[in-house]
């Protein structure tokens, strides 16, 4: 994997880039995701923004296709009395409904969970968006499924609030980034928290 992974960390392929990476992804065995998720949780929930009082409403992600596993996340933010949103499609524009326990989700678009509830929140309201990505660049850009949702509804959301999760193999250390790419703040990894300055 790891002369594989020099290639591409060259590459100006996106689309290539995608596809390798979610292969890779998809290699990983659920005891390790478990594992590598367990310990990205660790870093998130011991973050200042995370556990900061003044941060009550926060956007998590759904977890599929072997992504970092956000439910110890859910678990630890509904500890701390914070509002958690999701994700959910609505006429092919993403916008976040409140979930209000984790039982609360049904298979939406792509078979991805939303939340049953129809209780949304103005994305000015939120305080912290953690959101999921393919690859993410030395400059934050993220690379997503190629769909642009994330990019569309977050535009205008100051980076401050945006952290990504991600396997280490995810970082991709070149610049692939485009103009309505969307960069993130904070990149938490099994091995490592990243600021993007």
């Amino acid at each position: 994997m790891k002369e594989s992974l020099l290639l591409y960390q060259s590459s100006l392929d996106k689309f290539t880039l995608r596809e390798y990476i979610r292969a890779e992804r998809s290699k990983l065995q659920s005891s390790t995701i478990g594992l590598q998720s367990e310990r990205i949780s660790s870093f998130l929930v011991d973050d200042p923004l995370f556990k900061s009082a003044k941060f009550r409403n926060i956007v998590l992600y759904s977890s599929i296709k072997g992504e970092v596993d956000t439910s110890l996340i859910d678990a630890e933010a509904r500890k701390l009395n914070k509002n958690i949103f999701y994700p959910k499609l609505i006429n092919r524009k993403m916008v976040f409904a409140k979930a209000n326990s984790i039982d609360d989700f049904l298979p939406g678009c792509f078979g991805i969970k939303e939340p049953i509830s129809n209780e949304y929140i103005d994305i000015a309201n939120v305080d912290l968006f953690i959101i999921p990505a393919v690859a993410i660049d030395v400059l934050g850009f993220r690379l997503g499924f190629g769909k642009g949702f994330y990019d569309k509804e977050l535009q205008n959301i100051s980076r401050d609030k945006i952290y990504s999760l991600a396997f280490d193999f995810q970082l991709i250390k070149r610049e692939f980034g485009e103009e309505h790419d969307i960069r993130v703040k904070k990149i938490f990894t099994e091995k490592e928290i990243v600021t993007i300055n």
